[in-house]
């Protein structure tokens, strides 16, 4: 399977929070601290890995919800007006980590752009990239998150 000649690319995903490896509850750096971590070892184990069988890799998964914590707790931890703090701190970490371990492109998950989740409970559709077994908004970044769009555009 490893010689296969029709696969030209190796690619992970990474999920701190779905994984456990991140509490989004917690306003210290502590769980924000630890993520990085795994991450960073994560991303240098996968890219040795892909290097040994002569593939490229790419980082086509990862994402951060919002700072859940405050103001930000409960069906606002979806909301664009929420802060990111800690979303961006991670995806500027991400990305030097991938930068540095020789991976050839990240994809964080998921740009959400205009759309918006509902305020309340709803069983309306909300097109926000989060997939229906998870909140909307849980990982969006939204066209109006000025902070986590420089991350992604000086960093990546």
């Amino acid at each position: 399977m490893h010689s296969a000649p029709d696969v030209s690319l190796a690619s992970c995903h990474f999920w701190a929070a779905n994984w456990g490896l991140y509490n989004a509850s917690d306003p210290t750096p502590a769980s924000l601290t630890s993520a990085i971590g795994h991450m960073q070892r994560f991303v240098a184990d996968t890219a040795g890995w892909a290097h040994a069988l002569g593939l490229p890799v790419a980082l086509m998964e990862y994402g951060l919800g919002r700072d859940a914590w405050g103001k930000g707790a409960g069906l606002l931890a979806y909301q664009p007006e929420t802060p990111v703090t800690h979303r961006d701190a991670y995806f500027a970490a991400v990305c030097t980590a991938a930068r540095d371990s020789g991976y050839v492109g990240t994809a964080f998950w998921a740009y959400a752009g205009e759309a918006r989740p509902p305020k309340g409970p709803s069983a309306e559709q909300s097109w926000t990239g989060d997939p229906p077994h998870e909140p909307a908004g849980w990982n969006s970044v939204f066209d109006r998150d000025a902070s986590t769009l420089d991350v992604i555009r000086i960093r990546c």
